[in-house]
């Protein structure tokens, strides 16, 4: 931390080990690199040991995704936290049961739409001034009416139409200013249409 700057990692839909056998060294390298304080993960995370690696960096905090049956009731839905003064909401984004059926269905028939997230996680995020989301594999650093809806995209499995794994970076400095940034990692994994 320097000049009470707070640096945070941004992960989600991991899905190790069902989707890809185990996190890349990339990744971490990258995180380290980042000189992150903490790291967030948004879910979709799979097996405990995913977050076991990624605390090798720095202290992790999670939310349970739609994936994340192993983790019993181990992880919260959200997780609201302050950073710097920054009201912070982490979700997955994919919301209850019913919630996710009937997105299902929408993207069967209408495709990706960043504005049904939106709405999703905005509810669910209270007063938050960030809301970090997860679950659409797709990168996402979008201000509005005020408020910064930030979703890493996969680190591990983009979207089968294209891109890259990517994760994010938060900047929280004293006073309540965000930086946000999508970082591109280099791998990438073959297309398959059951990325969700």
């Amino acid at each position: 931390m320097t000049d009470g700057i707070l640096r945070v990692g941004v992960v989600a839909d991991t899905h190790v080990p069902e989707r890809t056998p185990a996190l890349p060294d990339e990744l971490l390298n990258a995180l380290r690199a980042e000189q992150v304080d903490k790291i967030l993960h948004a879910g979709d995370i799979s097996v405990p040991r995913v977050l076991e690696e990624l605390e090798t960096v720095a202290p992790v905090l999670a939310v349970r995704g739609n994936r994340d049956l192993t983790f019993g009731n181990g992880l919260s839905a959200v997780q609201r936290l302050e950073i710097n003064g920054v009201r912070v909401a982490l979700l997955h984004g994919s919301g209850t049961m019913w919630e996710y059926v009937k997105d299902q269905f929408a993207y069967i028939f209408s495709g990706h739409k960043l504005e049904r997230y939106i709405r999703l996680v905005s509810k669910d995020a209270g007063d938050a001034q960030v809301i970090v989301f997860g679950h659409t594999h797709r990168p996402a650093n979008e201000t509005r009416d005020g408020r910064l809806y930030f979703n890493p995209g996969s680190a591990c499995f983009p979207p089968p139409e294209g891109g890259v794994p990517s994760y994010g970076v938060l900047t929280f400095s004293p006073g309540g200013t965000v930086g946000a940034e999508i970082k591109r990692l280099a791998g990438s994994m073959p297309p398959d249409d059951s990325y969700r």
